[in-house]
């Protein structure tokens, strides 16, 4: 299972779709990114009975997503060829982080 910030080096075999497993807490920020030099990929955000909550196929040889989680529980991403061709080379991330609210009254400070 994945920590909080995940990288990994990983080879596609041709018309296959790799599978990324984790275990998810409401409201967690995901954010997942895959790239290639080898062929287009396509991610997929999934849920544990294989409803697909979100979907990217980026320009070229990178596609990403941000996803907010509503309720704890078990989560896949699909990284696959785009039209399930093509295969070769990727690296997956994902970075998980989680925020808290703020107060109506709070205040927030942040530098850029």
């Amino acid at each position: 299972m994945p920590g909080r910030d995940f990288v990994q080096p990983k080879l596609l075999s041709q018309g296959l779709t790799d599978t990324w497993k984790l275990h998810a807490d409401a409201d967690e920020m995901l954010w997942c990114t895959v790239a290639s030099g080898d062929f287009d990929p396509v991610l997929e955000f999934v849920d544990a009975n294989g409803n697909v909550l979100a979907s990217h196929d980026g320009a070229g040889t990178h596609s990403e997503l941000w996803q907010r989680v509503g309720s704890a529980g078990d989560y896949e991403f699909r990284v696959r060829g785009f039209a399930n061709k093509g295969g070769g080379h990727y690296e997956y991330h994902l970075h998980r982080f989680r925020t808290e609210p703020l107060s109506t009254s709070g205040e927030a400070t942040h530098t850029f």
